[in-house]
């Protein structure tokens, strides 16, 4: 597994590895990053291929991590 380089980074794969699956909403609310921050932080875990998402009703969406 590749590491990300980032305190954030390891921060929000620490919180998805501790709790499984979680919304943004929910990432925000236990690591207190802002929510730009968070999003690009999410849109490149998942093009690192260490996070997944899935959109599982309306506007939600739930990241966890990537299987090896």
């Amino acid at each position: 597994m590749k590491q990300p380089r980032s305190i954030a980074k390891k921060w929000i794969l620490k919180e998805l590895k501790e709790h499984g699956k979680l919304t943004k909403r929910e990432l925000l609310e236990l690591t207190e990053i802002k929510e730009s921050t968070m999003n690009s932080y999410l849109s490149q875990l998942i093009k690192e291929e260490l996070v997944e998402s899935v959109r599982v009703s309306g506007k939600e969406t739930v990241f966890y991590l990537k299987e090896n």
